[in-house]
């Protein structure tokens, strides 16, 4: 398994597209960041907006699994890992845990920074048993819920050490 560049002005925003085909795997995916559905013009403005910012692929021989966003926050010498989704068609078959494992390598090994970090909203129940199974721990002095359409939507923060 590998990580790709994600690449906006190609078939890949097809592919993304295909699996934001709800709104709650939506919200799940970007917290309203986008509208929905989404639009290449937002997610390429989104990426692009910023230096710290790279969008990757997971792929497993010619087969994309997976999506991620990696942003490095520099005064704590980490990475924060978002918009994650997995390809519909393979959820629940460990997809989720190669993902992570493919984020965690390019954090640490080819980013050399110290931490991984994500948010995750709480009733996303599958989701949050992946990340603390890969060893992610919820950081009980985080707030990280966020206000959506004036609906308050409780978060966790997770963080992962490199050891």
């Amino acid at each position: 398994m590998h990580v790709r560049d994600y690449d906006n002005n190609t078939d890949d925003f097809l592919t993304l597209q295909k699996w934001i085909n709800t709104e709650k795997i939506y919200r799940y995916w970007c917290a309203g960041t986008f509208s929905y559905p989404i639009s290449r013009e937002e997610i390429g403005a989104f990426i692009n907006d910023a230096e710290n910012r790279h969008a990757f692929f997971a792929v497993e021989g010619e087969t994309v699994f997976g999506f991620f966003i990696l942003q490095t926050v520099e005064d704590r010498n980490s990475v924060l890992l978002r918009m994650v989704v997995i390809d519909n068609s393979i959820r629940g078959k460990g997809y989720g845990s190669s993902l992570l494992k493919l984020a965690e390598d390019t954090t640490f090994q080819k980013l050399h920074r110290e931490s991984i970090e994500l948010d995750v909203f709480q009733e996303n129940e599958k989701a949050l048993r992946c990340y603390e199974r890969n060893g992610f721990s919820i950081q009980e002095d985080v707030n990280a819920d966020i206000e959506i359409n004036g609906v308050v939507w409780p978060r966790y923060h997770m963080i992962k050490i490199n050891e």
